[in-house]
């Protein structure tokens, strides 16, 4: 098989891959409601909707739907500063930490199974895979970034 029918396969896996359960969990997990839990959950101190919105790379707006949505739920709990009205902490409820935890546990007992039913040895390898791959990537990243500094560099000049 040569390098474009490889890359071409390739292609197709990654772009199918991004559909599974489990990855639609994650990427809630991640950046939705229960990304929103978790993040209280784990760090277990008040903070504002900006470090929300930094912390889970989401825009301000979708954090504002996002904690109008879990305050009508009663899973977080928002407080102005004291010393500063335009600040609004937010902090989790007991019922958003029960909900944080359990869809937690729901996708680890998911990935345990896939564990489990592949083997062990080949999601070692199936992680050192990924792991280069992303490194590479990352590295070409650098590379392209560096490269467009310095042509804005040059052209400033």
């Amino acid at each position: 098989m040569d390098v474009e029918n490889m890359a071409e396969m390739l292609f197709q896996q990654i772009k199918e891959g991004t559909s599974t359960p489990i990855s639609e969990m994650l990427d809630e997990f991640n950046c939705g409601e229960i990304g929103v839990l978790s993040t209280l959950a784990f760090d277990q101190n008040p903070v504002t909707a900006g470090e929300l919105s930094e912390k889970l790379n989401v825009t301000t707006a979708r954090i504002a739907r996002i904690l109008n949505s879990l305050e009508s739920k009663q899973y977080i709990r928002r407080k102005n500063d004291r010393t500063d009205r335009r600040k609004t902490f937010v902090t989790i409820t007991k019922k958003g930490k029960e909900l944080a935890d359990s869809t937690k546990k729901e996708i680890m007992d998911k990935i345990v199974q896939v564990i489990q039913e592949v083997g062990y040895d080949e999601i070692q390898t199936y992680i050192s895979i990924v792991l280069k791959i992303r490194s590479v990537l990352n590295n070409q990243d650098t590379i392209s970034k560096r490269r467009d500094a310095r042509v804005e560099t040059e052209k400033n000049q």
